[in-house]
């Protein structure tokens, strides 16, 4: 298994920081609307423990994703895709980095200057605090919602390439023996 990208193919280090980060998120956005609409309680506390540690988990997946983009070998664009297509994927790119690296930090500004993370994880009882008194909150929901139709336009780019365009996208960010 080749760890570094090549010209046509994304090594190992690239797709497993890319598919470890998909699931992650695509698990945390069912997570978050659920629990954020649960009434107090045991489950709703469970929840949100789950929620932030998801959401270091992916705070610090997707620095070290960076810094791995970084230092990895740069992959070819396909030839298949239009000037245009390449560089409006690059900045949805660009985009939802910055969105997951925002929502993810005002997420953690808020269980912090709330409270909310030393109740959640210390206290015996956990007193709710109003999310919309806490701009990191605010600047966590502003964020979260509109990455939803950006990573829909991500996942619907890559299906258009894989069965219309029939580039070999997915063969590119997948494992390779």
């Amino acid at each position: 298994m080749v760890v570094k990208s090549s010209e046509n193919q994304y090594g190992s280090g690239a797709v497993m920081f890319h598919w470890f980060t998909a699931i992650l998120i695509l698990s945390m956005i069912p997570l978050g609307i659920y629990m954020h609409e649960l009434p107090v309680g045991d489950l709703k506390e469970t929840l949100y423990k789950a929620h932030i540690v998801m959401g270091i988990i992916i705070f610090v997946t997707t620095i070290l994703r960076i810094v791995w983009k970084l230092m990895d070998n740069k992959v070819a664009e396909l030839k298949t895709t239009p000037r245009y297509q390449q560089i409006m994927a690059k900045a949805l790119h660009y985009i939802v980095y910055a969105m997951m690296l925002g929502a993810a930090g005002s997420g953690l500004g808020y269980i912090i200057f709330s409270g909310l993370g030393e109740q959640l994880f210390l206290a015996d009882k956990v007193v709710w605090p109003n999310a919309h008194d806490f701009l990191p909150a605010d600047v966590h929901e502003k964020l979260t919602i509109p990455m939803i139709p950006l990573l829909g336009l991500h996942i619907v780019a890559a299906l258009y390439h894989q069965f219309v365009v029939k580039d070999g996208i997915f063969k590119r960010m997948w494992f390779k023996s």
